[in-house]
């Protein structure tokens, strides 16, 4: 149909309760369509400090859930907030895996049947609740937008706490070099999930990374650095990282912006 609405139930085939809010994309592939949803609060006080998602594969026949993931996380966000949530990046797959991922720091990987493949945790930058850059993947790596340093980056307090200095709009603890808690896209092996290599100039969270063809052929992905909110990565830029075999993770040009 190129018309329907739910609240009228018009061309609305059918209908399957969740646990709980969500705001990730469904991801369809053939008969399954997978999503994610925060695992149920119990009080409404809850809802600013979540960190657990589900990972979700429904039938897409008849709306029944086959079967169901947890993904727990380490970071506190909102559910259900003003910009995004935990669950704010869509399931990836290539029609044999499926890819979930939990913003509050993990993700894994997971046969059709639900069998996990692996799974994978990390320790995300401070209570960032905005949307951010969407994972997606290019041939053998998921690409995905991390902290360099996992354990510095998840030090990062507010303005007024003791002991920082503000830089960029957010605040660095004593003695840490701003570049080690800035984001950056790293590829990550779809079958194992090991880092497999990571960008040096910089990805800001407000970013899309494109991915697509240079001149000569090869692929590469286009993203950027700085902007509004005052991030950590700057000064702004924007970049062009090669994802050619045997250069992934490789500057071809790098340009700073006003």
């Amino acid at each position: 149909p190129v018309r329907w609405r739910v609240v009228r139930d018009e061309n609305i085939r059918w209908r399957t309760a969740m646990p709980e809010a969500g705001m990730s994309s469904v991801t369809v592939w053939g008969d399954r369509a997978f999503v994610t949803t925060h695992v149920p609060i119990e009080r409404i006080e809850e809802k600013d400090a979540v960190t657990d998602v589900f990972g979700f594969c429904l039938d897409t026949e008849t709306g029944a859930i086959l079967w169901r993931v947890d993904l727990p996380g380490s970071a506190f966000i909102s559910l259900a907030g003003g910009f995004t949530d935990g669950t704010v990046f869509a399931p990836v797959t290539d029609g044999e895996y499926v890819w979930f991922f939990n913003r509050c720091g993990s993700m894994g990987c997971y046969d059709f049947e639900g069998k996990q493949v692996w799974f994978r945790e990390w320790k995300p930058r401070f209570k960032h609740n905005n949307r951010q850059a969407e994972p997606f993947l290019v041939g053998d790596a998921i690409l995905y937008l991390e902290v360099a340093d996992k354990e510095q980056g998840a030090k990062i307090q507010k303005w007024s706490a003791p002991g920082v200095k503000k830089k960029g709009g957010t605040s660095v603890p004593e003695g840490v070099d701003p570049r080690e808690v800035w984001t950056y896209l790293h590829g990550i092996d779809k079958r194992t999930g090991e880092v497999l290599w990571r960008e040096n100039v910089g990805t800001v969270v407000h970013t899309t990374p494109r991915v697509g063809r240079t001149a000569d052929g090869r692929w590469a992905v286009s993203h950027a650095r700085g902007g509004p909110h005052a991030p950590l990565e700057s000064p702004a830029g924007h970049s062009l990282t090669s994802l050619a075999p045997g250069e992934e993770g490789t500057t071809l040009w790098t340009t700073d912006l006003p």
